[in-house]
């Protein structure tokens, strides 16, 4: 099991994360991360939450939390994000996760 933090200007590619405790990959408060052609889940939590960073970029992943029946806000959901700016989602296939994508206060966030 493995659950991961992402840094500034990181790049996360070609990778299988999985976790029982919390989201998957969290990018927290970062700038510049790419996540590209990963395979997120199971998640204890989010596939992928990002809160308070800028620039990030997740494309051509496959994301699944195994949560498609929990209730509550971003509980289960494949990719959170919240306060967070110029974020782009594009190409990723979702399933079985309680919800697809949500944003919220987040400027410039685009969903392809």
């Amino acid at each position: 099991l493995l659950r991961l933090f992402a840094t500034q200007g990181q790049v996360i590619s070609n990778v299988r994360i999985t976790t029982t405790s919390g989201p998957c990959i969290e990018v927290r408060g970062v700038t510049d991360v790419w996540i590209d052609r990963a395979q997120i889940g199971p998640c204890g939590d989010q596939g992928v939450y990002v809160v308070g960073a800028a620039r990030v970029r997740i494309t051509n992943s496959v994301i699944h939390t195994d949560h498609g029946d929990v209730r509550g806000f971003g509980t289960g959901t494949a990719v959170l994000i919240q306060n967070s700016t110029d974020v782009l989602v594009q190409g990723n296939q979702v399933s079985n996760s309680a919800s697809g994508i949500l944003a919220q206060a987040s400027p410039r966030t685009r969903m392809i």
